[in-house]
């Protein structure tokens, strides 16, 4: 899933641009789709609304 492809670059200390960069790749889809993506995950780790 997508969501640990994410976590995992965050850990490592990846920039933002760089992790949308990577999930594009990795997931064939858009940088718009992999941003959509990433804010998802943010929001969700940082006890975003439920």
């Amino acid at each position: 899933m997508a969501f640990g492809l994410i976590h995992a670059l965050q850990a490592q200390g990846m920039p933002q641009k760089q992790i949308v960069e990577a999930l594009a790749l990795a997931r064939k889809i858009s940088l718009a789709e992999a941003q959509h993506y990433y804010d998802q995950v943010v929001q969700a780790t940082s006890g975003g609304e439920h």
